[in-house]
């Protein structure tokens, strides 16, 4: 206290020092028994904690976990820099489409129908062609047929009294066991087999070239 002159007792003011940010309207935090500790919730409790990095306590979001975790510069381990960069391009629809152009396609099924009547066997072989082979059986022979594709469209045995019908490309290449147990017939032209065969029977022709 101060007397002065006019007879009255004045109370200098305390300076109260204030932290930046904080409001002086926040209430004194009580103590124990109700006995206030003369402490500004703003001493104690700032709006925001500064971290030593100078950022504040903002709530992390998953983005700031991706940004961490991969940076913009990384490569995977095993890859030069190019190789990364093409394995994030997208593929395009036109690469897609290439793609499945170069898959090759499954060739059709050939058909083989058989149909007994009587003691002849008839065998029809459809292979994608119109050109025709016929081939008659008067005892057991080995045969193999490749068409014009290089492909092979027939291999069986054939028995005595079985008929051979085979549509498909020629030239044809025809493998014969026996070659004297069959007659043969192209595009209804008969074929001597006799000028082919070999000294054991077997024979090698080719028609349609």
């Amino acid at each position: 206290p101060v007397a002065t002159g006019g007879g009255s007792t004045r109370h200098r003011a305390k300076s109260a020092s204030v932290c930046p940010g904080t409001r002086s309207n926040r209430k004194a935090l009580p103590r124990p028994g109700g006995v206030s500790s003369g402490l500004d919730t703003a001493d104690v409790i700032p709006d925001a904690v500064e971290q030593v990095d100078g950022t504040t306590d903002d709530p992390i979001t998953e983005s700031d976990f991706s940004a961490a975790a991969e940076p913009d510069d990384f490569v995977p381990l095993g890859l030069s820099a190019e190789e990364a960069e093409s394995e994030d391009e997208p593929v395009t629809g036109g690469a897609e489409e290439a793609n499945l152009q170069n898959i090759p396609l499954v060739d059709d099924p050939i058909s083989i129908d058989r149909d007994r009547v009587g003691d002849t066997n008839f065998i029809v072989v459809r292979a994608h062609g119109d050109d025709e082979l016929i081939f008659a059986f008067n005892d057991e022979c080995w045969l193999e047929i490749q068409d014009g594709n290089g492909k092979a469209i027939f291999g069986d045995l054939g028995r005595a009294g079985d008929e051979l019908t085979v549509y498909g490309v020629a030239p044809f290449e025809v493998l014969f066991g026996k070659a004297p147990a069959v007659t043969m017939a192209f595009n209804g032209v008969s074929i001597d087999l006799s000028r082919s065969t070999a000294s054991d029977d077997t024979a090698k022709v080719i028609v349609g070239d």
